[in-house]
């Protein structure tokens, strides 16, 4: 890899920015889509200039805060909204080019952009194995996690006239991150209006269920949902406001502010560490909430209603993604279709 020099400058709307080359690649890595607020929606900067007028994309930024588990997750951070870009090394003068955004997966608890020796989600695989001809431009991204993306209080809902809800920050963190690919991409040589989302296991809920929230539409064209039909998947991974609320305001008694006085409350949550935010929240899982705003209703009767972001879909498992897969080897598809619409019935709706 080669550090950042004249030859990978790039002129851009934002500014001129640096990045480092591979053989099959130059990576644009630790841009910052955005910032963020504790239990507010991201401040988008997809119109920001660079300080200086140039930016040196030669490292990663920092992971949003996690628990610990067996991955390797490098630096965190609470200002975590970063993406990075891998663009193909072709001549200057080529067509724009189809886009890829990775969703990564891990529960919406963990997990980043950035995980794992060697990396994980390295857009540069994917490059070098493109078919001949058919070259990529690919996207990596961080959003909220667990307890800094789930939150629902009354308190949160009544804050801001002008957002009346609450929680669901990892897809408004998502959608941030599309937006700044929708307005700079093509300073990369990406085609805006032919971007592809794909994500793995929590990252292909995501994916699923970015077509059913408010001010999706128009950020993407396909979707691919790799193993997130299973749990997460069903409607038992949602929270419906009741039990949303339920689990947020455990975490603020379990923190000693539940104060009568809104202001407060908010300022002792805000206030608090990550540690006594991770102990609070506890083991739980980190769900998606669908409330009356910016996500009505559950995925499968939003498509069946007519309410779902007119994409392309595309939803399947990987292979040894779960036990299922050792315990029904045999499994036909048309098997395999049986169990997805009994797994998604509709009358499992929250």
């Amino acid at each position: 890899i080669q550090a950042a020099n004249s030859d990978t400058g790039l002129r851009t709307q934002q500014g001129t920015i640096y990045g480092r080359q591979t053989e099959a690649s130059i990576e644009y890595l630790g841009i910052q889509y955005a910032k963020v607020i504790r239990w507010k929606p991201p401040i988008d900067l997809a119109s920001e200039k660079f300080a200086n007028g140039s930016y040196h994309a030669v490292s990663f930024g920092p992971c949003c805060l996690q628990p610990k588990t067996a991955d390797y997750i490098p630096n965190q951070n609470e200002e975590c909204l970063y993406l990075n870009i891998y663009k193909p090394i072709i001549p200057s003068n080529s067509s724009l080019l189809p886009v890829l955004v990775w969703i990564h997966g891990g529960a919406h608890n963990h997990g980043c952009s950035s995980e794992a020796i060697p990396l994980i989600f390295n857009g540069t695989n994917i490059i070098a194995h493109s078919p001949s001809g058919q070259p990529v431009i690919v996207v990596t991204l961080n959003y909220r996690l667990g307890v800094l993306a789930d939150m629902f209080l009354n308190e949160l809902v009544d804050e801001d006239p002008q957002w009346p809800t609450a929680g669901n920050y990892m897809y408004l963190d998502m959608l941030s991150a599309l937006r700044w690919i929708r307005r700079n991409i093509r300073d990369y040589g990406g085609d805006a209006n032919s971007v592809t989302i794909f994500g793995q296991s929590a990252g292909g809920l995501s994916v699923t269920d970015l077509g059913a929230v408010k001010g999706s539409a128009g950020l993407y064209r396909t979707a691919i949902s790799e193993s997130g039909l299973g749990s997460p998947g069903t409607s038992s991974s949602y929270y419906n406001i009741s039990s949303a609320l339920n689990a947020s305001n455990s975490v603020v008694q379990r923190l000693h502010c539940d104060y009568e006085d809104r202001q407060r409350l908010l300022a002792c949550i805000r206030n608090a560490s990550f540690d006594d935010l991770l102990h609070a929240y506890g083991s739980r899982y980190t769900r998606p909430i669908i409330e009356n705003y910016f996500f009505p209703l559950y995925p499968p009767l939003a498509i069946s209603s007519g309410q779902y972001n007119n994409v392309s879909l595309i939803m399947g498992n990987n292979d040894y993604e779960q036990p299922i897969c050792f315990e029904h080897p045999l499994m036909t598809s048309s098997e395999a279709l049986t169990k997805i619409a009994a797994t998604f019935s509709p009358e499992r709706s929250p």
